[in-house]
């Protein structure tokens, strides 16, 4: 990840709106579903680094990042709706 990396940016929006999208598709509005997509990943995240496969790791500074995009996506949304 770039050190001037940007969460607001038109590239980290794009990458919050994907995310955003396929958790939505994957879950279909069901509460439920969301309640195991989120279990599954603390599963996940208890696990030690040398038992996660390497696809599904990112540094905690790509987590953040990540979570600061999704986050400024929500509070954009969030304004635009109101």
């Amino acid at each position: 990840m770039a050190a001037d990396a940007n969460p607001a940016s038109p590239e980290a929006q794009s990458l919050a709106g994907f995310l955003t999208d396929l958790n939505a598709r994957r879950s279909q509005g069901d509460p439920d579903i969301v309640k195991g997509m989120k279990r599954a990943w603390a599963s996940f995240n208890a696990l030690p680094d040398d038992k996660k496969p390497e696809m599904y790791t990112m540094s905690m500074e790509e987590r953040e990042f990540i979570k600061e995009a999704c986050i400024l996506r929500h509070k954009r949304s969030a304004r635009m709706d109101s």
